[in-house]
C-alpha cells in the first residue's frame, strides 16, 4: 500500500503528498500565502473543510477568503458564532463534515425542548 496520495491541481499540475494529508496540507504544499487565506477546499463542486483528509486521485481547489465561496462559509460561520454566544450557548458542538458544517444544540445548551435540535440554515454551503 503506497504511502503516498496524488492530488490534481485546477491548472494541471499534480502534488504528492503523505498519506493522511488534509486540504490544509495541500494549501501548505503549494505556498505559505494560500496556506494563511486558504478556507475550505472543493472536490467536483462539494465543499469540505480544511481539516478533512483527501483521497488519492482527487481534484482539488482550495477556497480562500478572497472567494465567492469563501466569503459565504466565512458568513455562515460568523452568523454561527453570533448565535452560538447570543445564546449563551458554550456546550454547542459544530460539526465540520464532507456534508458541510452546522451547529447542534442540546438539552445541556438550550434546555430540554431544544434537545437534538440542529440548525441546517446554519450549514456550509455543500454546492449540491
Amino acid at each position: 500500500m503506497s504511502q503516498e496520495i496524488k492530488i490534481s491541481l485546477p491548472d494541471g499540475n499534480t502534488k504528492v503528498l503523505p498519506l493522511g494529508s488534509n486540504g490544509h496540507d495541500l494549501a501548505a504544499s503549494i505556498g505559505s500565502g494560500l496556506a494563511k487565506s486558504a478556507i475550505a477546499y472543493m472536490v467536483e463542486g462539494k465543499q469540505f473543510d480544511l481539516s478533512d483528509e483527501l483521497d488519492d486521485g482527487m481534484k482539488v481547489s482550495i477556497i480562500t477568503i478572497q472567494s465567492d465561496d469563501g466569503l459565504e462559509i466565512m458568513r455562515h460561520t460568523l452568523a454561527a458564532q453570533v448565535l452560538a454566544k447570543a445564546t449563551s450557548c458554550r456546550d454547542c458542538t459544530r460539526g465540520s463534515t464532507r456534508s458541510g458544517s452546522a451547529i447542534r444544540l442540546d438539552s445541556r445548551t438550550m434546555g430540554s425542548s431544544a434537545s437534538g435540535w440542529t440548525l441546517p440554515w446554519l450549514r456550509v454551503p455543500t454546492g449540491s
